[in-house]
């Protein structure tokens, strides 16, 4: 009879202890702020907002179906309800509660548009290429006094370029100390200038036809010839497809030197494209600055210059080809004289 008695006094006690957990845990699972967060027009959950009690660092963010679930805060009474594209919106909870429905609207506020240009550098070093190679863009050409190639070099210390004969005018590049034929001129990775128009070839580039230089100094390789010993310089000519579609340039300087620059690009179709390079310019002024030696200090010259290139860009072939037609004519030497007296020799 004792016995019977204990036993039911332990299972009062355990079932009075099973009770206590149930309202216990009943207790805890009510401190919780439960719902779900919709568009105010679609009336479709948003997935994935913030929702952050207000002053403090914690919160937690709605699930991929737009629910959610938090402790409530005993020491923030609001909750800051966050979204991107949408109006912040704080709510004032005291209490726990559950299936709550917030609503978030769309903000439609339209920022006024941003253009960002970049400044190309006048010259730098190529990061894509393993030789040391200085690269002098088309605004680099543009910060230049310069109206042909041989006068493209005035800023860069890697090249030197000066006159080998005054009388024609003729002139050559220097190269780690070397000139003449120990540097190697390119058009678009093709040897230019050799042999007759090497003395001259330097002004027969107008700097208007150019995109860019780059220049290699050292041994490179014999890729595009034989002549690499102290380097390369290879010109890039504007392409019809980047160009400009229309370019007009004048120029004249103090001593009635003129020079006129055209370029025209014209997109023939989605895979053609073709472009007309004009050049022409003149100096028949005789100038001597060098103490009235009665010779001129540079020739008088005409040179006239027409290009016309095709671009052609296909699926798996593509085309550059480029006709051009120069003629220059050039007179140094004593001052006053003229092509009717070739052959006389009372001048002297």
């Amino acid at each position: 009879m004792i016995f019977k008695i204990e036993s039911i006094y332990y299972m009062k006690k355990i079932s009075m202890f099973l009770a206590g957990l149930l309202v216990f845990g009943s207790l805890f699972a009510q401190q919780k702020f439960e719902g779900a967060i919709y568009d105010v027009k679609t009336k479709e959950k948003l997935p994935y907002v913030n929702l952050i009690w207000l002053g403090t660092k914690k919160g937690t963010s709605t699930d991929s179906l737009g629910n959610f679930s938090l402790p409530i805060n005993n020491k923030a009474k609001k909750l800051v309800v966050s979204y991107v594209g949408y109006h912040n919106d704080t709510i004032m909870v005291d209490k726990p509660m559950a299936n709550v429905k917030l609503f978030l609207k769309e903000n439609n506020t339209m920022l006024s548009a941003i253009s960002i240009n970049e400044r190309k550098q006048s010259s730098f070093f190529s990061k894509m290429s393993v030789e040391q190679k200085e690269i002098i863009s088309s605004e680099g050409l543009k910060h230049l006094a310069c109206c042909n190639l041989g006068e493209s070099f005035e800023n860069t210390a890697s090249v030197d370029v000066g006159y080998s004969d005054a009388v024609s005018g003729s002139k050559q590049i220097q190269l780690l100390g070397l000139t003449g034929v120990y540097s190697q001129l390119l058009l678009e990775n093709m040897p230019f200038l050799r042999g007759l128009s090497a003395p001259f070839g330097l002004g027969y580039v107008p700097g208007s036809w150019m995109e860019s230089i780059s220049i290699s100094k050292g041994v490179a390789n014999v890729l595009n010839g034989y002549e690499t010993v102290t380097g390369q310089i290879n010109l890039e000519y504007d392409k019809p497809m980047n160009a400009d579609p229309f370019f007009l340039n004048f120029y004249m300087n103090s001593e009635l030197k003129g020079e006129l620059n055209l370029k025209s690009n014209i997109k023939v179709n989605d895979r053609l494209y073709t472009g007309l390079l004009l050049h022409s310019s003149y100096n028949w002024q005789e100038i001597d600055h060098l103490g009235m030696d009665g010779f001129m200090d540079y020739p008088k010259q005409s040179q006239f210059n027409i290009a016309n290139r095709w671009q052609y860009e296909g699926k798996g072939f593509h085309s550059h080809t480029l006709v051009n037609y120069l003629h220059e004519r050039r007179t140094g030497g004593q001052m006053g004289f003229n092509h009717d007296m070739r052959g006389d020799t009372s001048l002297y």
